[in-house]
């Protein structure tokens, strides 16, 4: 317990020190997750990306819990219920000088970031809530570890992982609905695993809701579907005897993550005639959409290198990477 407590604290010593040391606006797309909690705080509604009078530039496709949860304490504490932001746009941004040296997307030596002082209050306040959701993500990946292999070295190991990956402790130090949608997939694993190993009916309703929460959260949370089918598929084989109760557990299971999930499905067709959005992010984001052949050269010279080092972390807008030694170190520690 000292030791998983000890991980904890320098997971939050670390990302504090991320949330002060990286300028506003400079982690991924925050200004975008900004407008959107502004928008669910001001208007009390979801955007609608094909109206420009209700749309948010940039993030508004994203699925709504992140920023509905966001929006409350803004909608609280704020007199105009909105972080008022006065980003500045830094001309020098778009390519690097002639020594290589790239730029922050935005201005940020004597000028003012924000409106009033109440605004940089919450919105470090908001970075705060990112914080604290990556410090479940800690605990969590340290209990799944202990569900694999017992020894305390494992666990320690696989949650220090996490508690010290450069790209983690990045964008769990800056508004982002990453940070939710990581928390409740992990909780999502930890419930399947612990259904896995006791197949009770508590275990599968556990298991729907963090599920559910997580489809609430985010598109990509749908690769979980699949993964949660196969661990009731396979249990169904293996627990000959109780077939007819794991299925029946395993059918709550699906059952009450789609229900929480489908408020966000069924709004995304009435609103957009397509279940997932995706016809109205190839409209709305045109500048996104880059489609290739699955045989393309891309996937192995650009895509793989690509990820490969965000996962230990690219910073800036993925224009500054660590020193090489901190990639090896992290490749051999995965």
């Amino acid at each position: 317990t000292l030791a998983r407590s000890g991980l904890v604290v320098l997971y939050l010593a670390l990302a504090v020190s991320f949330a002060i040391v990286t300028p506003p606006f400079e982690a991924p797309d925050e200004t975008g997750h900004l407008f959107y909690i502004n928008h669910v705080a001001v208007t009390g509604r979801l955007p609608v990306q094909t109206d420009p009078s209700r749309a948010v530039v940039g993030e508004g496709h994203q699925f709504p819990l992140y920023y509905v949860v966001a929006a409350i304490p803004v909608r609280a504490f704020l007199a105009d219920n909105s972080v008022d932001l006065l980003p500045v746009k830094n001309r020098r941004y778009e390519a690097p000088d002639a020594a290589g040296r790239h730029f922050p997307k935005f201005l940020h030596r004597d000028v003012e970031m924000f409106a009033a002082g109440s605004d940089q209050t919450m919105f470090y306040l908001l970075r705060g809530y990112s914080i604290a959701l990556g410090a479940l993500t800690v605990l969590l990946t340290y209990a799944i570890a202990g569900m694999i292999r017992s020894e305390i070295w494992f666990q320690l190991l696989a949650a220090a992982l996490v508690a010290t990956l450069p790209q983690f402790l990045f964008i769990s130090a800056s508004i982002n609905n990453d940070n939710l949608v990581t928390l409740a997939s992990t909780a999502t694993i930890y419930a399947a695993l612990r259904f896995w190993r006791r197949p009770t009916m508590r275990g599968a309703i556990v298991m729907g809701l963090t599920l559910g929460i997580a489809l609430l959260t985010k598109k990509s949370a749908l690769v979980l579907i699949p993964a949660v089918g196969v661990i009731v598929a396979a249990l169904w084989v293996r627990c000959e005897p109780d077939r007819p109760a794991v299925a029946r557990s395993g059918l709550i299971a699906i059952g009450i993550a789609a229900l929480l999930g489908a408020p966000v499905f069924i709004r995304n067709q009435i609103v957009y005639g397509d279940p997932l959005g995706t016809a109205m992010e190839r409209e709305t984001l045109p500048e996104l959409v880059d489609e290739k052949s699955l045989w393309s050269p891309y996937w192995l010279e650009t895509f793989l290198p690509r990820l490969a080092e965000s996962f230990v972390g690219v910073f800036g807008w993925m224009n500054v990477w660590l020193p090489p030694a901190v990639y090896l170190v992290y490749f051999a520690l995965s």
